[in-house]
């Protein structure tokens, strides 16, 4: 069982973020938490958004490999006349392109690590 540690609110010197978690989880919490919070408390505001935008290209690139007929029709069916389906190229175009999105992910993510902890 995790080590328990009583937060308390103070006048002004206390995270928003902090205050905010311990009102969820009733004023207490894993020392595991605290010791990211203090590690990441000083970290620099682009590591997070280089993460935000990994996060964005992998549920993208997700998104294409698993389905990659999605919002076909508003791409491209609209450019043909009467009933079709998407060809055996643009799906397996949309599987590469989901597989570069995904890659893209993971060089953000790392990039976004690196710019958090060093």
């Amino acid at each position: 069982m995790p080590i328990q540690i009583k937060i308390t609110p103070s006048d002004g010197g206390q995270s928003p973020l902090i205050f905010l978690l311990s009102v969820l989880e009733g004023r207490y919490f894993p020392s595991v938490v605290l010791f990211w919070y203090s590690l990441l408390k000083g970290a620099d505001p682009m590591g997070f958004m280089l993460i935000l935008i990994a996060i964005i290209f992998f549920s993208l690139g997700i998104l294409s490999k698993r389905n990659p007929t999605w919002g076909w029709r508003a791409n491209e069916a609209w450019k043909i006349k009467g009933d079709s389906e998407p060809s055996d190229a643009y799906i397996d175009d949309m599987k590469f392109r989901g597989s570069v999105s995904i890659l893209f992910g993971f060089f953000f993510l790392t990039c976004g690590l690196l710019v958090i902890f060093l």
